[in-house]
């Protein structure tokens, strides 16, 4: 009877363990809506409209230019017959500070909606995803592990490798007057660099910038050139599920100057 009414304790308190890690084998990244993206180089350039919005949520319309050359991500987009993209969206908040610098005003941060429209294949060449972008990720990684389930998984540090190839540095500032209130970072990064190499060894990816980027304890390498600093970045393998609002977010470990930070990979749109 002992061994029976112990078994039941334990099988009750197991199913009251909160079930928020989830071991890679068990991860379907096709079935978990994995943040997939299509690259992008813009053939001149591009004029989009993108939004502006401040605490109070009053809306601004800005023009932006995308310069010649410049790489952006989507994640739809259809070419027809006459060589027009259907709908195509292009993610704004994943671009440098230095391409969205001119159509920034203080107390607005961008709009959480990507632009859309029907461009064509004129404006843009569809390129495969540039070394230095991670798979799976929006190129935004936070600092620690991964919070509990319903928390707020952006109060923390930064680290943001751009579609355009720069490495930026976010500090967590919740509290200053132009910070997006839904993130808590500043429009304009602690620190950035442009990303002038890239190499991939097995699980880890080297950047290389010819300045050093604040926050993010880079190596520096060489007194000059285009390899100066070396930020290694490696991905560790360790796919974690978190509960929120919105159903299942899907979060992945990295590794950077051995330190851990986490990244979404995909979530749940049930």
């Amino acid at each position: 009877m002992k061994r029976f009414l112990l078994g039941i304790l334990m099988a009750v308190s197991l199913l009251l363990i909160p079930t928020t890690v989830t071991h890679a084998n068990t991860i379907n990244l096709k079935a978990i809506n994995a943040n997939v993206h299509r690259y992008y180089r813009t053939n001149k350039a591009v004029k989009i409209k993108v939004g502006l919005v401040n605490k109070t949520k009053h809306y601004l319309s800005r023009t932006l230019v995308l310069p010649p050359n410049t790489i952006i991500s989507s994640n739809s987009g259809t070419t027809d017959s006459k060589g027009r993209m259907n709908q195509m969206d292009i993610n704004i908040r994943y671009l440098s500070y230095a391409v969205v610098k001119p159509i920034l005003k203080n107390g607005y941060y961008l709009a959480n909606q990507d632009p859309e429209g029907n461009f064509s294949t004129k404006q843009f060449t569809r390129i495969k995803r540039p070394a230095y972008r991670l798979a799976y990720s929006d190129g935004d990684l936070y600092a620690g592990k991964v919070p509990t389930a319903n928390s707020n998984f952006y109060e923390t540090n930064q680290i943001l490798i751009t579609t355009d190839g720069y490495l930026e540095f976010y500090r967590y500032h919740p509290t200053s007057s132009l910070a997006n209130p839904t993130s808590g970072f500043l429009n304009q990064p602690t620190s950035a660099a442009k990303i002038t190499a890239t190499k991939v060894k097995g699980n880890s990816r080297y950047l290389y910038t010819r300045t050093k980027v604040s926050g993010t304890n880079a190596t520096h390498i060489k007194k000059s050139g285009n390899y100066r600093y070396r930020l290694r970045i490696t991905n560790l393998h360790k796919p974690q599920t978190r509960k929120s609002e919105n159903g299942a977010g899907y979060w992945s470990y990295y590794s950077i100057a051995g330190k851990l930070f986490y990244t979404l990979i995909g979530n749940d749109d049930d």
